[in-house]
């Protein structure tokens, strides 16, 4: 058995191996306190790769997932191979690009139809997500950091956003990839494949388009992007004008338009703390108050 070690995020280890002709991933990891959410996002991408009816939408199946050794969890999944969003875009034409566009705005529809639509939905689970990610970004950014100032400017305004309970109208709940991000999106010639599934603090259809808009708008997924030789100009014009496309196909829904913003601000809230990076950290803080000038 041929194998291929890389070091994924959260925790997680992942190996690319050959097993006799068959290449397979195995994501696991030696973090016990991690063991039952890589549990939860093997169960949820077992549930979406028996349930998916979404034309040209693939999910690599589950081979085998258990506790191979003490205070270690392993989950085996079939290999697909395709493109990285950026090789994906620099190549497509329009005719490709909608076709894209078509195939994963029915996907979150279908997310929608199998979802429940709750007349009036009030949760805390905004409010205890933002006490969470406020102690914890107390905590990373003292008065010595160079970032104090503006990450208490940022807690500040939020504290006034969010609140212990909070309501939406028309909001569905039950079924989201939970990190539908470009870079957990396998492009193929004719399908596209869906990986890293996650356990989301609510699992709503919003967290998924939440998370596509990540991209297009904010372009995320780049700065994780090593190589710098692309063409910046033709993908920013590619992601603006999916990203149109995006918000056009969902303003139809009321919960979209109600919950889209407030969702978007506490994604990039939680990712405030894990960042490693000083330029992260900068686009971060510059994308927050982008957020809340805009939309708050």
């Amino acid at each position: 058995m041929k194998k291929i070690e890389v070091e994924g995020h959260s925790g997680c280890y992942i190996d690319i191996k050959k097993n006799k002709d068959i290449l397979v991933i195995d994501k696991y990891t030696k973090n016990e306190k991690y063991i039952p959410r890589l549990k939860a996002q093997f169960d949820k991408q077992l549930s979406a790769a028996k349930t998916n009816i979404t034309k040209n939408i693939v999910v690599p199946k589950i081979i085998n997932s258990d506790e191979t050794w003490p205070g270690e969890y392993h989950g085996i999944m079939e290999y697909v191979y395709g493109k990285n969003f950026v090789s994906f875009f620099e190549y497509a034409d329009k005719m490709i690009i909608d076709k894209f566009i078509s195939t994963i705005c029915e996907y979150v529809r279908n997310e929608i139809e199998s979802s429940i639509c709750v007349a009036e939905y009030e949760t805390d689970e905004l409010y205890k997500k933002w006490m969470s990610v406020k102690k914890n970004m107390m905590n990373i950014y003292k008065n010595d950091s160079p970032y104090y100032s503006s990450i208490m400017k940022i807690i500040e305004r939020c504290d006034e956003i969010f609140k212990p309970v909070m309501k939406f109208e028309n909001f569905y709940v039950g079924k989201c990839h939970g990190d539908l991000t470009f870079s957990n999106i396998i492009f193929r010639d004719n399908e596209f494949a869906l990986i890293d599934f996650l356990d989301s603090f609510i699992e709503s259809p919003i967290i998924d388009i939440v998370k596509l808009r990540q991209d297009t708008k904010y372009k995320w997924s780049t700065l994780m992007y090593n190589s710098k030789e692309y063409d910046k100009t033709r993908y920013d014009m590619i992601c603006k004008y999916i990203d149109e496309q995006l918000d056009i196909n969902f303003s139809k829904y009321s919960f979209y338009k109600d919950s889209y913003a407030i969702f978007q601000l506490m994604n990039f809230l939680r990712i405030v703390q894990y960042a490693k990076k000083d330029s992260v950290t900068i686009y971060l803080i510059d994308t927050i108050n982008n957020i809340l000038n805009e939309k708050f």
